[in-house]
């Protein structure tokens, strides 16, 4: 699948969906939260809220995303900006990642176009004991679609993988896999659409 940064940004900021905004702020809020020292961002796109990582407090930033035209727009922007930033062009699926290396993970709308058992267990391998999950997920409405309309025919082709996860299966996974839901609330965004943002901890030992 070939969706060009231009077709993607604007979708994602058009009036219908006003997520590319709120996806930013997301980043941000969990920046100042946690002040991670490594972070690990997947499904990265074209590097939205990379800006507001500040190089003083997180030495380290990783991000991943199977979309090389997006790749390259993130190291336009951050490469010479943003110290020890890794690129990584891969499938979240077959994506080997470090053991207990990061002190944060940053899913924001991942996980509706992953095998989530399969990218969760990698987050949890990859994180440190103590280290957090923030993770943003889409919820169900009756009225609006899963991918909205916005007249760009290239984000017309998610319609076909993208499939909503249900939060209450997504936070006993994250319980069976030994990380635990210390914070979470709902957002409704003018689009009328509606997101679960939660936080998760892993535990000191890694089932």
């Amino acid at each position: 699948m070939s969706i060009s940064p231009e077709d993607y940004e604007q979708h994602m900021s058009h009036p219908s969906v006003k997520q590319h905004r709120f996806l930013g702020d997301c980043f941000h809020i969990a920046l100042v939260k946690h002040a991670p020292a490594e972070i690990l961002v997947i499904g990265c796109g074209t590097g939205n809220g990379l800006e507001h990582i500040d190089s003083r407090v997180t030495r380290r930033t990783t991000v991943i995303d199977f979309n090389s035209r997006f790749l390259n727009v993130v190291k336009q922007r951050f490469q010479n900006t943003l110290c020890g930033l890794e690129v990584i062009h891969d499938d979240l699926h077959h994506c080997p990642l470090p053991q207990g290396c990061y002190s944060m993970v940053y899913a924001g709308l991942v996980f509706e176009f992953v095998q989530v058992d399969i990218v969760l267990k990698k987050v949890v391998h990859s994180l440190r004991n103590g280290g957090v999950l923030e993770v943003v997920l889409q919820l169900p409405s009756e009225a609006l679609p899963t991918v909205s309309s916005t007249g760009i025919e290239s984000m017309k082709k998610l319609k076909s993988i993208a499939n909503l996860v249900n939060v209450g299966d997504f936070c006993e996974l994250c319980s069976q896999m030994n990380l635990a839901l210390i914070s979470s609330f709902e957002q409704t965004l003018d689009s009328g659409k509606s997101f679960f943002i939660g936080t998760f901890q892993k535990g000191e030992n890694e089932r």
